[in-house]
């Protein structure tokens, strides 16, 4: 695991520690457990609670706490709602990454029927070694050794 991400588990954690007793009951001991495992240990995380946490937590960490908030802590209406703007939100970056990495297939095979019909055609002629030649150095492989 990056050292990033055991960052973040470790501010998580320590947020969740400062939470209400309601709040962290509604977080399962699993999820919990797989945070203080993951943890960095030496990674030392001094949290002002009187400013504002936005901007002295890592990336990852706003990233985790929004799914435990969606996933344990709102209510079914709102878990709903978040739902459909993460669909949404997707849905909107894969429609960037196609237009940004579009492959038309068909157009590519238009093209290489073309560079091929543009390729000048010369007659092959394969010939095939008579039976009679075949057997007779067959023969003479065979006396040579």
């Amino acid at each position: 695991m990056r050292n990033t991400t055991k960052e973040a588990f470790c501010e998580v954690y320590d947020i969740i520690k400062h939470m209400d007793k309601e709040m962290q009951e509604k977080i399962p001991n699993n999820f919990m457990n797989l945070i203080k495992e993951n943890k960095a240990l030496n990674y030392e995380f001094n949290i002002d609670y009187k400013k504002d946490i936005k901007n002295q937590i890592l990336r990852e960490t706003k990233i985790i706490l929004s799914l435990i908030y969606r996933d344990y802590l709102c209510s079914e209406e709102k878990k709903k709602e978040l739902l459909k703007l993460d669909l949404e939100e997707i849905r909107r970056e894969e429609k960037i990454l196609q237009e940004k990495y579009e492959i038309n297939f068909e157009k590519r095979k238009k093209e290489k029927l073309i560079q091929e019909s543009e390729k000048p055609k010369l007659p092959i002629k394969i010939e095939k070694e008579k039976w009679y030649i075949k057997i007779f150095n067959f023969i003479k492989k065979i006396l040579k050794r």
